[in-house]
């Protein structure tokens, strides 16, 4: 949804990124317990900063198309945990710290991964430039 997210941003400009990111920050907030705003203004942030580097990156660019909801990402996931706190006190132990260090790769190539297949898919289907 991220790469849906960041595709209407740069393929639209910043105000529909924006609507298309709190769209899907309401669609999460409504499956997710905790507060209540939180992603919704992280989603909207993302398909609004997505709109505003729309004119400073080039859009066509596979490379950037991929990376760039992966980076997004992780300034979601870092403003999530500035927002929301660690989801536990507990300490992180040797084998908590490798396995969390494999699930943020395994996200990261799963972020880019998708954004290839979303941008490829959605490309054809985008109906004009409404900056």
């Amino acid at each position: 949804m991220l790469a849906a997210v960041v595709f209407y941003g740069l393929s639209r400009g910043p105000r529909f990124g924006f609507a298309v990111g709190v769209w899907a920050g309401l669609l999460l907030e409504c499956l997710a317990a905790g507060r209540f705003g939180i992603q919704v203004t992280l989603w909207g942030a993302a398909g609004f900063i997505s709109g505003l580097l729309s004119s400073k990156i080039f859009p066509d660019s596979w490379p950037v198309l991929a990376l760039l909801p992966a980076l997004v990402r992780g300034l979601m996931s870092a403003a999530n945990f500035l927002w929301s706190g660690p989801s536990s006190s507990r300490e992180i132990f040797f084998g908590e710290i490798f396995s969390k260090k494999a699930a943020l790769l395994a996200g990261f190539l799963e972020t880019v991964l998708t954004a290839l297949f979303v941008f490829w898919f959605l490309r054809p289907r985008a109906k004009g430039k409404n900056k």
